[in-house]
């Protein structure tokens, strides 16, 4: 059967499951190869500085995870630049956003392509977690242009 993995939830493990499925895949009546999908959290914008201010949120929401204390809204970015990832998780933080793709156009092309080669995947699932649904929407365009 083909797989997706949530590169944009847990990118650690993407690489060495995607290997292993690949390894253990036997053909059946879904599938005849192995199938690879990876769902990427993607932030297009026209510089590097506006695509980490729209992500700034998505990295609270990350750090709250990593320190346990669960799920968490997503702020407006306005709001979300006065708060800090706290320094106990910065690095985790700071690590699962790298293995995302965020940037401009070209930034997120080359991740895409990057991501592509790495893991071996056949397809991409693009998750724009932007908090202004207008600004969400503008990120499809460019990411599928990046995307190409």
């Amino acid at each position: 059967m083909p797989v997706a993995f949530a590169h944009h939830i847990r990118p650690e493990n993407t690489v060495a499951a995607a290997r292993r499925y690949r390894e253990l895949f036997t053909p059946s009546r879904w599938s005849d190869r192995p199938y690879v999908m990876v769902a990427i959290e993607t932030i297009v914008a026209e510089s590097e500085e506006e695509a980490a201010f729209l992500a700034h949120p998505i990295d609270l929401v990350r750090a709250r995870m990593f320190q346990g204390l669960g799920e968490t809204a997503l702020l407006p970015p306005e709001v979300a630049a006065g708060l800090e990832v706290p320094a106990e998780v910065r690095d985790a933080v700071r690590a699962s956003g790298a293995a995302q793709a965020r940037g401009t156009v070209e930034q997120v092309r080359a991740r895409f392509a990057e991501v592509v080669a790495r893991i071996g995947a056949d397809e991409l699932m693009l998750g724009v977690l932007v908090y202004d649904a207008q600004k969400r929407v503008r990120c499809y365009e460019p990411a599928t242009k990046a995307a190409r």
